[in-house]
């Protein structure tokens, strides 16, 4: 990624020069797409920090005192549009209220740190600054969160961000499909996800809250699960929820979720040709493959193919081999969890849109 279009941030060490966890974890590949400045912490540092050049502020402190307060205030009031994140072992709750009050954006311990949190927290408060300011993303934020929607757009379930009130913000294509069946699950007017029945709305909507709730308290990354009625008498709908940072939110208040939405009614969507580049399947074993992920028989694929049920058994011990396999549920597992599972990018597919409703 071009070094103009990664996320500018600004780390100051209030810790001796490369002992704190930070050092480590902005060295691993999830916080790679971070431009990363370090500057050792002063009384004076804040008059060292020019307006625009950074989009996000990251304070390592191993303990609150009150000379990081006064920090975090200076900075915040030398550039007041710059979110900062503030990480320290302090335990009390007197000096991280205080940090807060002055400006910060969030306050993370250090030991419930890992790079990929990090790079979730720092992405979110960026975002949810620009939110608050009305104003557009930067390149980075911008390339980020095009690229993610891209992303998304391909996964064979839907995907649905949420704040803590269950109101959709972003949506992938599938989630998309799902909601406008409104056959168990779909998206309110004003922007709310529902179910069927209203017990499961309300089942859906107490159980985004606690989680939100729990991961803002003690950045637990988890996940909870719930299954939603239908009104067409097929398959229930399979929903994991997980807690993605503060999206949605606004200073102070617990993130958002993400909800993956699985519909055990759909068709495998699988690609022969990308069947054929994974495990050098032929053409014809490729589609013998793709038959048996949708859940058909031997006889059924001979006949869907127009083949004899020999051919096919033959095609089979092929794919065996070339597949390291011997058994067809081995064979099914392999490829319903391998990148063949992933959806080919269409038309259709287009970036994510927001919706704060």
């Amino acid at each position: 990624m071009p070094g103009q279009s990664r996320l500018r941030v600004l780390f100051i060490e209030g810790r001796p020069s490369g002992s704190g966890p930070i050092n480590d974890l902005l060295a691993e590949p999830e916080t790679a797409r971070f431009a990363v400045t370090t500057i050792p912490w002063t009384p004076e540092v804040s008059n060292g920090i020019p307006e625009d050049h950074f989009d996000v502020a990251l304070l390592d402190f191993e303990v609150l005192d009150v000379s990081a307060v006064e920090t975090v205030r200076e900075i915040h009031e030398r550039v007041p549009l710059l979110p900062i994140i503030a990480v320290s072992d302090h335990e009390g709750e007197d000096l991280i209220i205080e940090v807060m009050r002055v400006g910060a954006d969030d306050h993370i311990k250090a030991s419930n740190l890992n790079a990929k949190a990090l790079a979730r927290i720092l992405t979110f408060a960026v975002a949810r600054n620009l939110k608050r300011r009305g104003g557009t993303a930067p390149p980075a934020a911008q390339e980020v969160q095009n690229t993610a929607g891209v992303i998304l757009d391909r996964l064979a379930m839907g995907v649905v961000l949420v704040n803590t009130q269950g109101r959709a913000l972003m949506m992938n294509r599938k989630a998309k499909e799902i909601a406008a069946r409104k056959d168990g699950f779909q998206i309110s007017k004003d922007g709310l996800c529902q179910a069927a029945k209203p017990a499961e709305s309300q089942a859906l909507v107490e159980l985004i809250g606690q989680i939100t709730e729990i991961a803002a308290n003690d950045t637990w990354e988890g996940e909870m699960a719930l299954s939603l009625t239908r009104p067409s008498m097929m398959q229930p709908l399979l929903l994991l929820v997980t807690p993605v940072g503060s999206a949605g939110g606004g200073t102070n208040r617990p993130g958002g979720a993400a909800i993956f939405i699985s519909d055990p009614e759909d068709a495998v969507e699988i690609s022969p040709d990308v069947l054929s580049r994974l495990y050098g399947l032929t053409n014809a074993e490729a589609r013998v493959v793709k038959a048996l992920c949708e859940g058909m028989t031997l006889e059924t694929v001979a006949e869907e193919l127009g083949v004899k049920v020999n051919t096919v058994r033959h095609q089979l011990k092929q794919i065996f081999r070339k597949t390291d396999t011997t058994r067809q549920p081995e064979l099914i597992k392999l490829v319903l969890t391998g990148p063949a599972a992933i959806r080919g990018q269409t038309d259709e597919s287009e970036p994510v849109a927001a919706s704060s409703g």
